[in-house]
């Protein structure tokens, strides 16, 4: 489109995307983002071993507690124990079977064909509530410890937990990574704008000298270049 005067400098909208500059500033944004997504992989991966880690080490922690009042006062105190726990409320779930799978204590509703009688990590759907029911059961990851007597001690935590703690850092990665290609596009147009206006002025002083304004130079600009 032609400008509207003839000392007027326009740059067209097609011509910024074209230009070497904005392709340059491209390309360095490019790689900073595939370097940023590869570094924010590996970041990622070290933090989720990290969560994972701390989320069964608790469990563990618990479940070591409730094994030394097992060993020490039996099982029937155990088992008053996690009725006591599971009236007052927490963030860790626990329950305790005989060896005929009935259950003895605890606020885990898990049926006992579920629970693997040899002990070891296993994951089980949260049993359902009087609570409003979800799109999609929370998971438990839980560890069942045979006790000497053949009862089974369970004791479980939500996955949701660790996995609310992930999708935060991933949101907050990705919103930073958006961030920081806008301000490089945006950037990348100012730049090519900058350096088409300059071309652009010296095309307009080059067509007023060959049409015989001689008065139509090239504008010395402040830095004297």
């Amino acid at each position: 489109r032609p400008c509207a005067a003839p000392d007027t400098v326009c740059v067209r909208r097609a011509s910024l995307l074209r230009s070497a500059s904005f392709r340059l500033t491209a390309l360095y944004l490019a790689l900073f983002a595939a370097s940023t997504l590869a570094l924010g992989a590996f970041v990622y991966g070290s933090i989720r071993q990290e969560i994972l880690t701390d989320f069964q080490n608790a469990i563990v922690e618990e479940r070591d507690a409730l094994q030394h009042v097992f060993a020490s006062q039996g099982r029937d105190r155990l088992a008053s124990v996690l009725d006591a726990r599971a009236a007052t409320g927490g963030q860790l779930g626990a329950g305790l079977w005989g060896p005929d799978g009935r259950k003895l204590g605890g606020d885990l509703e898990l049926p006992w064909s579920s629970l693997p009688s040899k002990g070891g990590w296993f994951d089980v759907p949260e049993a359902e509530s009087d609570e409003p029911p979800e799109p999609e059961p929370d998971l438990l990851r839980a560890p069942a410890t045979p006790l000497p007597d053949g009862s089974l001690l369970v004791v479980a935590d939500e996955w949701q937990r660790s996995d609310e703690t992930l999708r935060r850092i991933m949101t907050a990665f990705g919103w930073a990574l958006a961030a920081t290609i806008a301000l490089g596009a945006a950037g990348g147009l100012w730049l090519s704008a900058q350096f088409l206006r300059r071309i652009e002025v010296m095309r307009n002083a080059a067509q007023g000298i060959m049409a015989g304004d001689w008065s139509r130079r090239i504008p010395l600009t402040t830095v004297d270049d």
